[in-house]
């Protein structure tokens, strides 16, 4: 599976009206999504923004349904349900991961632009546990937790890197705020 993912500099509404969730009854079609078992060999995540690019390589990720222990068990014993929502967890696990990100230069604040040498991060047999409440009336997430848990984990960085990841963290920190804003002008406009 190949992912590409860019950010952009203005806010783009959706206009495709499919694309809006409609509220319906926790039902069937919900119980067999929440169920689903997922196994892939390879993901490759190309993530693209200006001044910063990333790659995300990861290797045998399955996503299981599991019980309160996060142990994967028959699908009867993974929702928890009360009167008003119902709970369900997964365990999403693999094999490798690496990132491999890269700053295109980066200001050093004296005389000019530097260039960084990328920063990598390699962990292996490391998972994910995701616990997800939905209310029944209307199948909206009102909860969620998320815990990420490394076997292994290798990083490399350099002072010079962790300041590059800074500057990327604040670019993308200010497209956010410009987006989000203008995202309420847009909807002030209406």
């Amino acid at each position: 599976v190949d992912v590409y993912v860019e950010t952009c500099e203005d806010y783009q509404p959706r206009e495709d009206p499919k694309m809006t969730s409609n509220p319906h009854e926790y039902g069937l079609v919900d119980k067999v999504i929440d169920g689903l078992s997922l196994s892939v060999s390879n993901v490759n995540v190309h993530f693209k923004s200006p001044g910063f690019n990333s790659d995300v390589a990861i290797s045998e990720v399955t996503m299981r349904s599991t019980d309160k222990d996060f142990k994967v068990a028959r699908l009867e014993n993974t929702r928890y349900s009360t009167q008003t929502a119902t709970t369900t967890r997964k365990l999403i696990a693999w094999n490798s991961l690496r990132v491999q990100a890269n700053a295109d230069s980066c200001d050093d604040g004296l005389d000019g632009k530097i260039t960084i040498s990328p920063i990598l991060l390699i962990t292996n047999q490391s998972s994910v546990r995701l616990t997800l409440t939905k209310q029944l009336a209307n199948c909206n997430l009102t909860a969620t937790r998320l815990e990420v848990c490394f076997d292994t984990f290798l990083w490399v960085l350099t002072s010079s890197q962790l300041f590059a990841v800074a500057m990327f963290a604040r670019t993308l920190s200010l497209l956010i705020q410009r987006i989000t804003r203008q995202k309420r002008e847009a909807a002030a406009a209406k």
